[in-house]
């Protein structure tokens, strides 16, 4: 029975199981891969204790439908509860920890169990533009409305009114940090002045704290200037140090710059360089790190990477 067992388990995991593996593909493999492993497992080590008392009887097959059915009970089981899992602690104990979450950025609101605001990171351009643009006539836009720079400016500064306070609460807190522009592109259309990258403003609401983050550099034609994965890793580490004036709240970072922002990555790799700059400084964290995938990303990236 238990070279029943291992015989399948090698099955899965050699050539002659690549059908096997093409469907665990499709069934989102990385919560499939751990839900097999856990089956195999522990029906492996059900079917060998079944060989061994069954062993000497005619009831044998008995051993051989306990643990098909196991196998199939423990896998099913397994991959819902990783499936529809919301969040997993990847490091820490107690009030600062870091873990990874499905969700949205967008939707944080002050948890009753947390005293302070969250911090939700929001990625914005170096000029800390506000100026939302669709049109399709436009090629090169001053903040992409499907970008989450666009995405909270809708929902945060919906009104003129709005808009103009919050372009008067970014100068003036960059103006409290006494910050100069590296540059100024006359002929950028939006805010003339360009801030380093990893400049940051905070904005205060009555539900969460915003940390806009500079993460994306546009030059005078309002083209975003390449950069490249050991620039956004550098960046990542600064993200984290500036959550050192968060202490004792919990900041939300999302996966970011896959995209508009051209650093040549995908959602893995950035959720991965995000982690990596979490961990790197788990020692010293003075805030609790949430790094949150989206939920259209699910199905491509997963909590346990």
């Amino acid at each position: 029975m238990a070279t029943v067992c291992l015989g399948i388990k090698n099955i899965v995991y050699n050539k002659q199981g690549q059908m096997m593996y093409n469907i665990l593909n499709m069934w989102k493999k990385k919560n499939a891969i751990k839900s097999l492993n856990w089956s195999l497992s522990i029906s492996s080590f059900i079917g060998a204790l079944l060989s061994f008392i069954l062993l000497r009887s005619n009831f044998w097959w008995i051993g051989l439908i306990i643990f098909v059915a196991t196998f199939i009970i423990v896998f099913f089981t397994i991959y819902l509860v990783l499936r529809f899992k919301k969040r997993h602690r990847i490091s820490g104990r107690g009030s600062v920890f870091i873990e990874s979450r499905y969700g949205n950025v967008l939707n944080i609101k002050k948890d009753k169990r947390e005293k302070s605001k969250p911090v939700v990171v929001i990625p914005v351009n170096s000029s800390f533009d506000t100026i939302v643009e669709d049109s399709p006539s436009i090629v090169d836009r001053i903040v992409e409305g499907t970008s989450i720079h666009g995405q909270w400016l809708r929902q945060y500064a919906s009104t003129p009114e709005l808009l103009e306070k919050l372009d008067r609460d970014i100068s003036q807190f960059i103006a409290n940090k006494h910050w100069v522009p590296i540059k100024v592109l006359d002929n950028k259309r939006g805010k003339k002045d360009v801030y380093p990258l990893g400049s940051y403003v905070f904005i205060e609401t009555n539900d969460c704290i915003f940390l806009l983050f500079a993460l994306t550099e546009f030059n005078e034609h309002n083209k975003v200037v390449k950069k490249d994965a050991e620039e956004f890793t550098i960046l990542m580490k600064k993200l984290m140090d500036i959550t050192d004036e968060c202490a004792g709240k919990h900041v939300y970072i999302p996966v970011m710059g896959t995209k508009i922002a051209l650093f040549g990555i995908d959602d893995l790799a950035s959720f991965e360089y995000i982690k990596n700059a979490a961990l790197n400084k788990k020692c010293s964290l003075r805030a609790s790190i949430s790094i949150v995938i989206f939920e259209e990303s699910r199905d491509k990236l997963s909590i346990y990477d």
